[in-house]
């Protein structure tokens, strides 16, 4: 458990590993409610990253056909015909998930992913032109955009993002239901008592509405959704079976 405490004081998130799931006797498509008290790790709300932050299509400055996302497709047809077109991508990552998706709402299976150790490497490989392109997370992708040293052609959210708010989504680039959103929860031992989960809930709920939490979740692109219990639950429900759907496509099986 520990290790599961320390990633999430350290990232925000965290992904439980196999075997401290089954230590705490947890089966996916548990429903978690979580929360830090008494040294306890107790999770109960959703917060959506506008696509974890937002995800975005980016590209190495001077990449051809970059102005829209009708014409990328049109050049990643011609690229993937060819056998000669690759994303850069952190395995298992949220950006690696935008990407298979892609390519199955698309068609464009033929796309190839290069394995990066993080998206922070991923994104510098991006920027030298090693690679073409990638998804990542809009806390990678801002600064490279902002300096000009990348283009986000689009972002996959259901709404645009504060910190990118030129970058279209891809609904208005012409790509239906493609929102790829990274949130994060606090979660609780399953008998954790009610009372304890709605004064978590409550406290949780004041905090998201306190201006130096917003203005903090703002400048990480993080944009605030405060969902309950259910809200969370049904959230987590719903992404697993779609992302098993995405997984199952791709061929990815897990270790």
């Amino acid at each position: 458990m520990n290790q599961v405490r320390s990633k999430l004081t350290s990232q925000g998130q965290v992904s439980v590993p196999a075997a401290v799931r089954r230590q705490l006797g947890l089966r996916p498509g548990a429903t978690l409610e979580w929360v830090e008290e008494d040294g306890r790790i107790v999770v109960r709300r959703a917060v959506h990253h506008d696509s974890t932050a937002v995800h975005g299509a980016l590209f190495p400055e001077g990449t051809p056909a970059r102005k829209s996302l009708a014409e990328f497709i049109a050049w990643a047809t011609a690229g993937a015909a060819k056998g000669k077109l690759s994303y850069a991508t952190d395995p298992g990552s949220a950006g690696f998930l935008a990407g298979e998706l892609f390519k199955q709402a698309t068609g464009l299976k033929a796309i190839e992913y290069v394995p990066y150790k993080g998206s922070g490497p991923a994104a510098a490989d991006v920027v030298a032109g090693h690679v073409p392109y990638m998804w990542s997370v809009i806390s990678i992708a801002t600064p490279f955009v902002k300096q000009g040293r990348m283009k986000a052609l689009v972002i996959a959210s259901e709404k645009r993002a504060p910190g990118l708010p030129e970058v279209p989504t891809t609904a208005e680039g012409g790509l239906s239901d493609f929102a790829v959103s990274g949130w994060y929860v606090l979660v609780a031992p399953a008998k954790t008592p009610q009372a304890v989960i709605e004064r978590v809930n409550d406290a949780a709920q004041k905090a998201l509405k306190n201006e130096a939490v917003l203005a903090r979740l703002a400048a990480s692109g993080t944009q605030p959704i405060g969902a309950g219990p259910v809200g969370a639950a049904a959230h987590i429900r719903a992404e697993m079976a779609r992302w098993e759907r995405v997984l199952k496509a791709a061929g990815v099986q897990p270790n």
